[in-house]
C-alpha cells in the first residue's frame, strides 16, 4: 500500500537524521519531495498525523532558505559519528574559491581566502572519524549497487497510473 511506503520512508528519513546520517536523510527527503510523489494527494491525505509531523521536521531541517540554516545548525551541534549532507561541501568550496580573489588589491596573497578553504577542508575531515559501528550486509549492498534509476518521465507516468489527473 502506497501510504505504508510513505510512512516507512518518512520514518527511515527521520531515523537517519536521528543518528546524524544527514546525507541519507536528505536523499530520502528528496525522494519524498519529488514531484511524482508529491502529486499523489489522495495518498498523502491518508498518511497518519504523527508521520506528517515527522515529515515536516525533516522538511524544515533540509529547507534550503537562508543557505540551509537549519541543517547547518543541526550539523554543527551534533555529536560524532555523523554523515553530513555531501551536496553542500562543493557548493561551499566553490563559493569561497570564486567569491574571493587569490591576491589582495596590493598584490599580496589573500590569506583570508586560503584560511576559509582550510577551515572547510578541516570540517570535512572531522566527519571522516569516528566511523559508524556498522557492518556491510552483502545482500543489501549488492541490491543497492544494482539498483536501476528510473527516468523522470517514467516516474511521472507511474504516478498517473495510481492517481490520474482530474
Amino acid at each position: 500500500d502506497r501510504v505504508q511506503y510513505l510512512v516507512y520512508l518518512i520514518e527511515l528519513a527521520k531515523r537517519c537524521v536521528d543518528i546524524n546520517n544527514f546525507n541519507a536523510g536528505s536523499a530520502l527527503f528528496g525522494g519524498l519531495n519529488h514531484s511524482s510523489i508529491q502529486r499523489l494527494k489522495n495518498t498523502w491525505e491518508k498518511v497518519p498525523p504523527k508521520s506528517m509531523q515527522d515529515y515536516e521536521k525533516v522538511r524544515v531541517l533540509f529547507d534550503v532558505s537562508s543557505n540551509f540554516k537549519n541543517y547547518r545548525e543541526a550539523l554543527s551541534s551534533c555529536s560524532p559519528p555523523a554523515v553530513p549532507y555531501l551536496g553542500l561541501f562543493p557548493k561551499d568550496l566553490t563559493a569561497v574559491e570564486e567569491g574571493n580573489d587569490d591576491h589582495t588589491a596590493d598584490g599580496l596573497i589573500n590569506f583570508e581566502k586560503f584560511r576559509l578553504l582550510v577551515k572547510l577542508l578541516k570540517k570535512i575531515e572531522t566527519f571522516q572519524h569516528p566511523l559508524y559501528p556498522a557492518k556491510v550486509i552483502k545482500g543489501i549492498n549488492l541490491y543497492l549497487k544494482n539498483l536501476k534509476i528510473t527516468p523522470e518521465n517514467e516516474l511521472y507516468q507511474k504516478s498517473l497510473l495510481f492517481e490520474p489527473r482530474k
